[in-house]
């Protein structure tokens, strides 16, 4: 965790507040309400203390710094494990990394470096090494890899010493994965419906990156930040989705924009049950667009939905031997078994009645 104390600028620390992050965009709007007694899109403010297990943002003391930056570091740095802490900790240290770009850039070039704490062990250092650099590593390379020697090799090369152990620059390609506007893709948290990437048609490289559905704060925020005070005119590409099945984007609109979008999306969220009920009844009911599957959403509850049932005759013998409906006659006598036309028996069950077939099952309203 990382705590923060927040002033409006340096000469009013008296009304600074202990914030702790990260948190979300509607708490963090709601402190920097309390804290300039208005509401902002976005606000700027001078640090006065850090506190928590990153002992290297004390770098931030003393500066102006933008809480959104702040609070996106903050959220990089609660997905850390292994020695990336340490290592952010030493590359702070090490280059005397200020700005919030900087910093937010170090958590995406891990693998340029590698840091050293204990020297007895030359080939877990360079197996560490080796993983910092590449990432993963096949079956036969772990077996056959002599890492005891690129150990040694690392070793022998220029480190700089840090309180947090020697550390290495691996002299690999970095990225400039934050441009210092628009925050890179990440996902926080898995409590979303599927992500969606918002720019300006004419400029495709400045992408914000929303996770569906969200408040209206966090929206304000990602258009803000393009340069934008409404969502109308921007090219909206879908990318990764939890709780959205495939199949059922070939029935968004091109039409849809993002404020459909995310009540479409809030919709979904809410239902109680599999998202393979939605994807059945979406291609049952064939809807055109975001807001008429908001509408099946939330009344997800008026279908019923059985799964692999496809043609008449499985229908016929799912009603034969179940309880559910109307129709479910519990014909469960072996010695009928032979002699029920299962097929008939379906199509009779269907007969004037608001129900199909999809390709995952049985769908009734």
């Amino acid at each position: 965790m990382l705590y923060a104390t927040l002033a409006k600028e340096k000469n009013s620390v008296a009304d600074a507040r202990w914030i702790e992050f990260p948190l979300t965009d509607d708490i963090l709007t709601s402190e920097m309400t309390s804290l300039f007694n208005e509401k902002r899109i976005t606000n700027n403010c001078y640090v006065s203390n850090v506190e928590g297990n990153v002992s290297a943002l004390k770098c931030l003391i003393g500066e102006t710094i933008n809480v959104d930056e702040l609070n996106y570091l903050a959220k990089r740095l609660d997905s850390f494990w292994g020695d990336e802490l340490p290592k952010f900790n030493a590359v702070v240290d090490a280059e005397n990394l200020t700005s919030m770009q900087d910093l937010i850039n170090l958590t995406f070039n891990f693998h340029n470096y590698t840091l050293v704490t204990d020297f007895s062990d030359l080939e877990k250092i360079g197996y560490d090494n080796y993983m910092d650099i590449h990432q993963c590593i096949s079956v036969a390379d772990k077996e056959t890899m002599d890492f005891e020697s690129i150990g040694k090799k690392l070793i022998e090369s220029v480190g700089e010493a840090t309180v947090y152990g020697a550390l290495y620059c691996n002299k690999q390609e970095t990225y400039e994965v934050y441009n210092g506007t628009n925050f890179p893709a990440y996902a926080y948290t898995s409590d979303f419906v599927f992500a969606v990437g918002i720019s300006l048609g004419d400029n495709p490289d400045q992408t914000e990156w929303l996770y569906l559905p969200c408040s209206d704060v966090t929206i304000e925020k990602a258009l803000n930040r393009l340069g934008v005070t409404d969502s109308e005119n921007l090219k909206i590409e879908y990318d990764f989705n939890l709780q959205f099945p495939e199949s059922c984007f070939q029935y968004l609109n091109p039409n849809d924009n993002l404020e459909t979008l995310n009540n479409m999306c809030a919709a979904i969220k809410k239902m109680d049950g599999s998202t393979k009920k939605l994807e059945a009844v979406v291609e049952f009911a064939q809807p055109n667009g975001a807001v008429e599957i908001e509408k099946l959403a939330n009344r997800i509850d008026m279908f019923d939905f059985v799964e692999g049932v496809t043609t008449y005759e499985k229908c016929g013998k799912h009603f034969a031997y179940s309880d559910i409906g109307e129709n479910g006659l519990n014909l469960d006598n072996y010695l009928l078994k032979d002699h029920i036309d299962y097929e008939s028996f379906g199509k009779a069950i269907m007969s004037g009645t608001d129900c199909g077939f999809t390709s995952t099952g049985y769908v009734e309203c």
